[in-house]
């Protein structure tokens, strides 16, 4: 329970929470009915009240702890993942956004990002190379024309989409400033082409970096499974 304070003392953006549990369910998991959640923006008093009674069952206990800490880690606008940590490599595996244990989110703390990583697994997808996967990831930088290989999908300026890299791991996800037939045309190109392509007001990011959250501070899920 104390690494969510600890985490909120050094600045993280996520807890990970492993144990012998697969997430936060619907009821008593044992039942056929029950289903996991697996992602959460609010803990209700009827999920408090329902992880205390699970705690006090034979075989059943470590879901209140944890969901007091989940509390705690979202309260400090950090992102927590509740997972079963018998799984082989679920720290990978939960990084790489695989759907696997429960995902708690800040309600209010920068909603916009909480909502991009909300979405589930997205058909609109962005293909980059290892330039810009690099740009990205380490060096916090917009992502450009110049560094985009493939565009999948069908969307409209502003949407959503996935930024992958070219081996398929979903580094990003952010609101893009083109549309899927836009972005299609001017792949590979330098930025300084896009205003003559698309005028002068034209944007030369794709997807701006304030409008980008980085796929190692969340895992894309739905609301139960």
């Amino acid at each position: 329970q104390n690494s969510p304070f600890i985490g909120a003392k050094i600045g993280a953006e996520a807890v990970i929470l492993l144990s012998d549990v697969e997430g936060f369910y619907t009821g008593d998991p044992s039942h056929e009915g029950s289903k996991r959640y697996t992602l959460i923006r609010e803990i209700t008093e009827n999920m408090e009240r329902q992880a205390r009674e699970a705690s006090s069952g034979k075989g059943k206990g470590g879901i209140w702890p944890k969901l007091q800490a989940a509390k705690a880690a979202i309260n400090t606008n950090m992102i927590c993942i509740v997972a079963d940590g018998r799984i082989e490599g679920v720290l990978r595996r939960i990084m790489a956004g695989d759907d696997i244990g429960t995902i708690f989110v800040p309600s209010e703390a920068e909603g916009w990002k909480a909502a991009v990583a909300s979405g589930g697994v997205l058909k609109a997808q962005i293909v980059v190379d290892q330039g810009a996967k690099k740009a990205i990831l380490e060096r916090g930088k917009s992502l450009l024309a110049a560094g985009i290989t493939e565009v999948r999908g069908y969307f409209s300026a502003g949407a959503t989409v996935s930024i992958v890299s070219e081996d398929g791991q979903e580094i990003a996800r952010g609101w893009t400033n083109y549309s899927s037939s836009q972005t299609y045309n001017i792949k590979r190109k330098h930025s300084k082409l896009l205003r003559d392509i698309y005028g002068k007001s034209a944007p030369k990011e794709i997807v701006h970096r304030n409008n980008m959250t980085l796929a190692r501070t969340w895992t894309p899920n739905v609301l139960v499974k």
